[in-house]
């Protein structure tokens, strides 16, 4: 019994009280809960108890370095209180708190610079949660704000800010009405309301002329709508329209400029397409809008995506050695380098295979790399790429680099196998090769490999535990024997 309360040992799912007499549990939990919760003195304690856990968590991550909230580039684990007494009135410009929250909290404006209210006002407005109703209420505190007094440096960029974020309603109220290429920030963040408000209202009070206007915002534009919009209503526009998007992947946005203006592409636009590996937008610029040749480096950038073979072919354009680099090192494509030495075998291109050996053997791509010696046998490969290999941990290229090749290694090959601490790889040098190692393979700090004599002598200043030196009596064993003990 508790309170009044008695539990039921035979049937848990009833509660007996004096006062309700028999409730199912739904019930008196109803009940239980408004009777609860209504109390001033256990609500203060829940509520006291939640913010105490809070507190724990954020000691728990990290020295509260990991943060829960995030508000247009503030971040932090901050409670009212904590926002309440943050100065500068960032509970304003900050966090954007509602105004029945700021309300109880606005100090005597006289007691805040006239200056300092006017840029808390200004960043209020370009907050992504600033809403008109608080602004209005906030002009009733301090009437002095003027949003059109460009004199001040603080409202300088107040129009780009308050568009880019799409509040429309306060661009209304505020009747800002200056900088002409406002249009292309509005444009390029893609708010089509705000853009026929501005547009409009500057053409109702006669603020620009088309004659007068000298921005672009067609090139940024965001949307085809919007597009659409400008194009409608007179706006400029340069070649760098398609460009952009091109990059963006917009073959809608690229149909209707072809179709409907003049301006037409840079080569830039056929970079750009490649760069996304959008084979649509490729045919369409090459069949519709740019009629010379294919640039290299946009063969370079397709090759990057790990496009296919059939983009490659309707380009027909050879690449680059960035662009082979690509398919033979991240890709690991034979297929495209079969394809270029099959269709381009006399290019110059062919004359810096050991680039490509290179690139091969850094990521294990044993096909390529066959490939390669097979077609150029006669080429002489920089005396590093075996060491690149180990370096990587790819034993397979060293291998075949060891029994097919005769450029070798250098010391740098057991050096990197030591400082890997790649037992097979070591085993295999120690066996086949002559190059040896440098003292670096056991000196460094920095490594898993300790000398044999140190681990003995507990030398601390390795900076290695002793109960872990048994790890590595194996590969000690085979270094010192390779060159002699160091004993």
């Amino acid at each position: 019994m508790m309170d009044g309360l008695t539990f039921d040992n035979n049937n848990n799912n009833i509660i007996k009280c004096r006062v309700c007499g028999s409730l199912s549990t739904s019930t008196m939990m109803t009940i239980r809960f408004k009777s609860l919760i209504g109390s001033t003195f256990i609500r203060h304690t829940i509520f006291r108890y939640a913010k105490e856990l809070n507190n724990n968590n954020n000691n728990n991550n990290n020295n509260n370095k990991d943060l829960n909230l995030h508000v247009d580039g503030q971040s932090g684990s901050l409670s009212g209180k904590d926002i309440i007494n943050l100065s500068w009135l960032e509970m304003i410009s900050v966090f954007a708190m509602p105004w029945n929250f700021i309300k109880h909290y606005l100090p005597d404006k006289y007691q805040v610079l006239v200056k300092r209210r006017m840029a808390v006002f200004s960043r209020y407005c370009a907050h992504r949660n600033a809403t008109l109703s608080t602004l209005q209420h906030l002009l009733e505190w301090s009437p002095e704000y003027d949003p059109q007094d460009q004199y001040d440096s603080i409202h300088h960029r107040l129009i780009y800010n308050v568009a880019s974020k799409g509040h429309r309603d306060i661009l209304e109220f505020l009747r800002v009405v200056t900088f002409q290429s406002v249009m292309e920030i509005v444009a390029k963040n893609g708010h089509l309301h705000i853009l026929e408000w501005f547009h409009y209202y500057k053409i109702k009070n006669n603020y620009y002329s088309y004659q007068s206007y000298t921005g672009n915002p067609i090139d940024n534009a965001k949307s085809l709508k919007i597009v659409q919009f400008l194009h409608k209503n007179g706006f400029r526009g340069t070649a760098a329209a398609i460009d952009n998007a091109c990059l963006r992947g917009d073959l809608d946005i690229v149909k209707f400029l072809f179709e409907n203006r003049t301006e037409g592409c840079t080569q830039q636009a056929i970079i750009n397409a490649c760069r996304i590996g959008n084979f649509e937008m490729i045919k369409f610029i090459l069949s519709n809008i740019w009629k010379e040749k294919c640039p290299s480096t946009a063969v370079d950038a397709v090759i990057g995506t790990n496009c296919s073979l059939e983009v490659l072919m309707y380009l027909d354009q050879v690449c680059t050695i960035v662009g082979l680099g690509d398919a033979s090192s991240y890709h690991g494509r034979l297929d495209i380098i079969q394809y270029y030495y099959q269709h381009y075998p006399q290019d110059i291109l062919w004359t810096q295979v050991d680039d490509l050996v290179g690139f091969a053997a850094m990521d294990g791509h044993l096909d390529i790399l066959q490939f390669i010696c097979e077609k150029f046998p006669e080429s002489i490969f920089k005396p590093n790429t075996m060491d690149i290999a180990v370096g990587k941990g790819k034993l397979e290229i060293v291998k075949f680099l060891h029994f097919n090749r005769s450029e070798g290694c250098t010391t740098m090959a057991m050096d990197n196998a030591a400082l890997n601490n790649d037992l097979e790889t070591v085993e295999f040098l120690h066996k086949h090769r002559t190059e040896g190692s440098t003292c670096l393979a056991l000196s460094t700090p920095s490594n898993k490999l300790i000398p044999r004599v140190e681990i003995e002598k507990e030398m601390t200043k390795m900076r290695i535990d002793y109960d872990k030196a048994h790890h590595y009596y194996e590969i000690v064993e085979l270094i010192n024997q390779y060159y002699g003990p160091f004993d």
